[in-house]
């Protein structure tokens, strides 16, 4: 999770790109309105101890590249790459900043849960496997799927109603569309925490002729 600043405002760019599954009130009353939330609660609130396996992995995320992303950041603003009372600067920011923390979680979401870890023969639940694993295969260790199903199609409804990916962009549709399209143009390799500050440069030219 990066926190920076845009127009003194902090930020949080987190978009999952998978569900295991999910359940809340609204789910309940629209899947299995049969289920009780007396019975069987939409949700639980779990101490750290008990939701390690998140918070190890938030962990990680922090240690590998959380305090590096803010410090390129700041020092982009010290050395007059990024100009935070400049509207234009802000604006692309938010692009191409968005779009860069978004491909480094993409990735850090696929390498972690395809990480295997060691085994452990006294920990209860799974061990010696990945979360992949684990998830896919419950039964080999002991576990159980109570994953409910769902209609997909309803969700697609539900959030093209909530306005879809308009919910966590921090650009306008056609804002992005413009710095896609001149992002594109530059055939750029690879997005990185390296090079971020010379794109901005190039793409600024480009996005305001």
């Amino acid at each position: 999770m990066v926190a920076s600043h845009f127009n003194s405002v902090q930020v949080v760019v987190l978009r999952p790109h998978f569900f295991m599954g999910f359940r809340m009130p609204c789910g309940n009353e629209i899947f299995h309105s049969d289920i009780q939330l007396n019975e069987l609660p939409a949700h639980i609130y779990l101490q750290s101890v008990h939701n390690i396996i998140v918070e190890h992995s938030w962990g990680h995320l922090q240690l590998d590249w959380g305090k590096n992303a803010v410090d390129v950041f700041e020092k982009g603003m010290i050395e007059g790459w990024y100009n935070n009372n400049n509207r234009n600067h802000q604006e692309l920011g938010r692009w191409l900043w968005a779009k860069l923390i978004q491909k480094v979680l993409k990735q850090f979401i696929k390498e972690r849960n395809a990480f295997k870890s060691r085994k452990n023969i006294n920990k209860p639940g799974p061990s010696g496997m990945s979360h992949n694993t684990a998830f896919k295969f419950s039964e080999r260790w002991g576990g159980k799927n109570c994953l409910l199903p769902v209609d997909l199609d309803v969700i697609h409804k539900i959030k093209k109603e909530m306005g879809e990916d308009q919910l966590l962009a921090f650009s306008t549709p056609e804002f992005a569309e413009h710095a896609e399209a001149a992002y594109d143009t530059l055939d750029i390799q690879d997005l990185t925490f390296e090079n971020v500050w010379p794109i901005f440069k190039e793409l600024y030219l480009l996005v305001y002729p």
